[in-house]
């Protein structure tokens, strides 16, 4: 009896033994195959970022005019900040889910203050190059020497606010672009609206000149022989004086509206004057 009881216990330390060899084995091929999925999970974390980084990269460059070298600096600066965030990953060797998350939505937010940069110098150098062209369009050639006031100031305040629209464009300090720009625009508008109302009134003002002309040469062509009444033949002649010179402000294209208003009522009372004249001596 005391020999089999021997026996059992010999088995039963024997089964403990293999249970507790057994467990260990299984724990090790868990924590193995545990191992070997958070190896493979951080591996398939760093293609994933990688091929994030590749991503916002090509959609850093894509459709950006990189011929300017303002907008080039500022896309070479965020490629070069991008570049050092890919070495700080290559250098890696364990990325998580929560790191992963942390890193997009840091180029992701670095990306979107890129393109808000980049998009306020893209607008600016577009609203600068408006300017330009509307100042282009009513610049007034240095030889003339009536110059319209209204095209004269609208254009100096223009090229004042271009000037130091240029000057923010071409600076380090990318946070004033937008007001930089709303302020441009607001005087780009302002005297756009300006020159174009003067051009309308100089064009009706020259309507009414062009009618006035015509009035005026049809007089004269009825009356051609005014030498044996002196105060007429002063009066044609000063009308005549006056024709000529309406009809070169009429052609001219830098006239301005005063000038344009200032001529038309001359020619108006030496046109009164020479017909009240005609019909009292009639």
């Amino acid at each position: 009896m005391a020999k089999n009881k021997k026996i059992w216990i010999s088995l039963g330390a024997i089964t403990a033994i293999a249970g507790i060899s057994t467990i260990a084995t299984l724990t090790y091929l868990l924590t193995n195959n545990k191992n070997k999925i958070d190896n493979t999970k951080q591996d398939e974390n760093l293609v994933k970022a990688n091929q994030f980084i590749e991503k916002i990269k090509t959609k850093s460059t894509a459709n950006k005019d990189l011929s300017d070298s303002r907008i080039k600096a500022l896309n070479l600066s965020f490629l070069n900040w991008l570049n050092n965030e890919k070495k700080i990953l290559d250098n890696t060797k364990n990325i998580s889910d929560l790191d992963l998350k942390e890193l997009i939505t840091k180029i992701e937010t670095h990306f979107s203050t890129y393109q808000k940069q980049y998009n306020s110098l893209v607008n600016l150098k577009e609203k600068i190059l408006a300017v330009t062209d509307l100042v282009n369009q009513y610049s007034i050639p240095e030889e003339i020497e009536d110059k319209d006031l209204i095209v004269v100031n609208s254009l100096a305040d223009l090229n004042n606010a271009n000037e130091e629209a240029k000057e923010k464009y071409n600076s380090q300090n990318l946070s004033e672009l937008e007001e930089v720009l709303v302020n441009l625009d607001h005087v780009y508008q302002e005297k756009l609206k300006e020159l174009n109302n003067n051009k309308q009134r100089i064009q009706a003002e020259k309507t009414n000149l062009n009618q006035i002309i015509a009035e005026v040469q049809q007089i004269i062509d009825s009356n051609p022989d005014t030498t044996n009444n002196r105060e007429a033949n002063e009066k044609l002649t000063k009308l005549k004086e006056i024709l000529s010179v309406a009809q070169n402000n009429y052609a001219n294209n830098y006239v301005s509206l005063s000038t344009l208003e200032s001529t038309k009522n001359n020619l108006n009372t030496a046109k009164a004057e020479f017909e009240t004249l005609i019909q009292n001596n009639n």
